[in-house]
Parts: structure tokens; C-alpha cells; sequence
């Protein structure tokens, strides 16, 4: 995908959010599905 700045932000931040989302619900295997969509610097390990 080819995102502008503010988009790509945007998009990152919602991964996050879901991610701990899927945490929260205490559903890891829901939240392993998105996170290789991150970049290796930006996953998140809370």
C-alpha cells in the first residue's frame, strides 16, 4: 500500500489500537494475526 504521511500515521496507530484491543480481550491470536502488518520497528510489545 502507498500511503501519504497522515495516512500512514493514521493507519498505524489504528494496527495499535487493535492490537491492544485483541489484548484486552485477552484474544493473543487475534492480535498475532495483525501484527506482522507493522513494521519490525514499530510492533508493539506491551
Amino acid at each position: 500500500m502507498i500511503f501519504w504521511p497522515s495516512q500512514r500515521v493514521a493507519y498505524l496507530v489504528s494496527l495499535n489500537n487493535l492490537i491492544k484491543l485483541y489484548e484486552a480481550w485477552n484474544k493473543p491470536e487475534q492480535a498475532e494475526k495483525w501484527r506482522p502488518k507493522l513494521p519490525k520497528t514499530e510492533a508493539v510489545t506491551e
